[in-house]
C-alpha cells in the first residue's frame, strides 16, 4: 500500500547517506582519523 512512498523516501535517504560519506571522507583526509575517535 506504501510502496509508491517507499522508493522515493529511500532515494532520498541514499542521497543523504552519500552526502554524508563524502564529508566524512573529504574531512576525514585533511584531518587525523583521531578527531573522530576521541
Amino acid at each position: 500500500m506504501k510502496n509508491t512512498g517507499d522508493g522515493r523516501r529511500v532515494h532520498r535517504v541514499e542521497k543523504e547517506v552519500q552526502s554524508v560519506i563524502g564529508m566524512y571522507l573529504i574531512h576525514g583526509f585533511s584531518q587525523p582519523l583521531g578527531a573522530f575517535v576521541s
